[in-house]
């Protein structure tokens, strides 16, 4: 195959995976993550779909009670002082039947979840 017949993907030989569905893509360039439209546009709903799927319980109890929010793309914060927060959680878990939140704990999971405290 002559270089001036090829697409730049074959001319640079980048093979790339797409992180959504796992086929192998040429890419056109070094920085894509998809195979196309489709599975990028998938992928971008799941995200926006469900943001906290890997939080903690804890952020999660928060976020419902309208306690924490998004502050960037990639990082939580609390909209109540700390230990407002902390003692609406700690009601839920005595109500839940989940058991005593310590407050070290608490801080722990923020910290984990990557909570900025006010």
């Amino acid at each position: 195959m002559k270089l001036e017949n090829c697409s730049p993907a074959q001319a640079h030989g980048r093979e790339r995976t797409c992180q959504r569905c796992g086929k192998a893509y040429p890419s056109p360039r070094a920085s894509s993550l998809y195979c196309g439209t489709r599975c990028r546009k998938a992928a971008n709903r799941a995200a926006q779909a469900n943001p906290q799927a890997e939080c903690s319980l804890i952020l999660k109890a928060l976020v419902r009670l309208g306690m924490a929010g998004r502050v960037s793309a990639t990082q939580w914060g609390l909209t109540v002082p700390r230990e407002v927060a902390f003692e609406e959680v700690s009601l839920i878990f005595d109500r839940k039947g989940w058991g005593f939140l310590a407050q070290a704990e608490f801080d722990a999971a923020l910290a984990a979840d990557g909570v900025k405290v006010r």
